[in-house]
């Protein structure tokens, strides 16, 4: 019989998992408690957190959902790192740190309900911030309609010079 504690996790890990679009798998050993302290306040500034859990308890939560992801990644002492909003400012958190004290290693991530590579946490965590890419966008979007006002303006410009010529010829 599962003690009422284990019973309360899993359903904090299936809640996570159902209320949050981007989870990170992560091994945290070798970071100390001061230091995963402030990676979860962190976390917590971009509205992201951290459950360290047993893998059997994140199978359980898993089985309990109906998906078959993650369980490949789920040896050791693991972390899960859950966001709801911006899974590249998590994973720029994440990184920052691992850059610094060289944990935690991510091991895997879902990102939309998609599995994704290991290989691709680097790439979204090097990722400009949202409104960045953003005004990239509109940049890009509006580079053309500007050239073509530029183009209509000139022509008009050109067509009142041609029409003031012919007038002064006249003249």
């Amino acid at each position: 019989m599962p003690s009422e504690k284990k019973i309360n996790i899993v359903n904090e890990l299936k809640e996570s998992f159902q209320q949050n679009n981007a989870v990170f798998i992560t091994d945290y050993m070798g970071l100390s408690v001061e230091n995963i302290t402030k990676l979860r306040a962190k976390l917590k500034e971009n509205d992201s957190f951290m459950i360290v859990a047993k893998n059997r308890l994140i199978k359980i939560a898993l089985q309990e959902l109906k998906r078959d992801m993650l369980e490949s990644y789920l040896k050791g002492p693991t972390a899960l790192v859950f966001s709801k909003d911006s899974p590249v400012n998590t994973a720029k958190v994440i990184n920052d740190y691992f850059e610094e004290f060289n944990k935690p290693e991510v091991r895997g991530m879902v990102i939309d309900e998609e599995e994704l590579p290991v290989e691709y946490f680097t790439a979204l965590a090097k990722l400009p911030p949202r409104e960045v890419l953003e005004a990239q966008l509109v940049n890009v979007l509006a580079s053309p309609i500007i050239r073509i006002v530029s183009v209509a303006h000139n022509l008009l410009q050109n067509f009142v010079v041609v029409l003031n010529q012919i007038a002064n010829k006249k003249n």
